[in-house]
Formats: C-alpha cells, sequence, structure tokens
C-alpha cells in the first residue's frame, strides 16, 4: 500500500490508487494574527507611539502634531505630519502587503521633500509591522493622506479569518 502526504500551495494526498488535490484557495488567519505577529507594537502604547512616530521620521516629516484623547473634549487620539505622504494607490500596495519590506521597495533613506533642506535620514521602519501601531489604541483606524496634490482617507480594521486587517475608502 503506497502512502504519500505533501504539503505546499496545493497537497497531494495518496492512498493507493485514490489520489486528491486539495487547492490552496483563500488563507484564513487566527484573530491572533496579529499579536503574534506584530507584539509589543500593538499591545504596549509606548512602544506603539514610538512606531507612529518612526512612520513621521521615515516620511521626512519636519513637524509632528499628537492630540492626546480626552473624555471631556471627546476627542480621539489623533497624530498628523507634514511628511512625505502617499498616494491611494500607494497605501493599498503598501498596507496589503504583509511583511512589506520598505527597504527593497523605498529604499534604506529618505530624502527631503521638495522645498525642504536637509540630508537624506535613514529610516527606522524596515519589516511593515509599525502601520499597525493604530490598533493598540482601536479596534480601528483612519488613514488619511495627501501626495500629488490628491488626498484619500481609509478605515482599517480588524477582521476575523480570511485577513488579518482590511481597509475601505472612507471619505
Amino acid at each position: 500500500m503506497r502512502r504519500d502526504v505533501g504539503v505546499g500551495l496545493g497537497c497531494k494526498l495518496s492512498y493507493g490508487s485514490r489520489v486528491r488535490h486539495m487547492e490552496q484557495g483563500t488563507l484564513f488567519y487566527d484573530e491572533r494574527f496579529l499579536e503574534s505577529w506584530a507584539g509589543s507594537i500593538i499591545s504596549d502604547p509606548a512602544t506603539a507611539i514610538v512606531e507612529l512616530i518612526a512612520n513621521c521620521w521615515d516620511a521626512y516629516a519636519t513637524e509632528v502634531r499628537v492630540t492626546w484623547p480626552s473624555q471631556e473634549s471627546a476627542t480621539h487620539f489623533v497624530i498628523n505630519d507634514n511628511g512625505h505622504g502617499m498616494t491611494r494607490d500607494e497605501f493599498q500596495q503598501i498596507w496589503r502587503t504583509i511583511a512589506y519590506n520598505r527597504v527593497a521597495h523605498q529604499g534604506s533613506r529618505s530624502n527631503p521633500p521638495e522645498g525642504v533642506d536637509g540630508q537624506p535620514r535613514l529610516v527606522f521602519g524596515k519589516n511593515g509591522k509599525g502601520r499597525f501601531a493604530g490598533f493598540c489604541f482601536s479596534e480601528e483606524y483612519i488613514v488619511s493622506s495627501q501626495k500629488n496634490g490628491q488626498g484619500f482617507s481609509c478605515r482599517v480594521y480588524r477582521t476575523e479569518n480570511e485577513a488579518p486587517y482590511a481597509s475601505r475608502d472612507f471619505i
């Protein structure tokens, strides 16, 4: 009796003369995936804030404004910066790529925006995890950006099973 078991993108199970192929289809993620993968970035507020500010640095921001949440004034936690920004397409490409390799796609340095004097900055972000720091404070957050005269806003939120997170156009 022949018994072969193969594991890969397509799984082949052989038992005697019967052969079955299982197709990969959609990957499923356990709801603990981001906690396991991103670790303290989404569980420790101090680490999350450092990651969010590092994202501003990597975008060559020269000004960063942090609004702290307040129940009295009903304000939310917000970080605004004047960095390079992203187009909607850039956002979708980066946010949809798990383990986005910033260095491979954009280089290890960030150049100053047009009209800003300065030397290229060595970037902190390299593995695409810092963008999830907003999940430390909420199950969803809004990303708004502007580049080349075009702006967008997307709601990023946690999901179950099919993907660890998703984004939808907000405005």
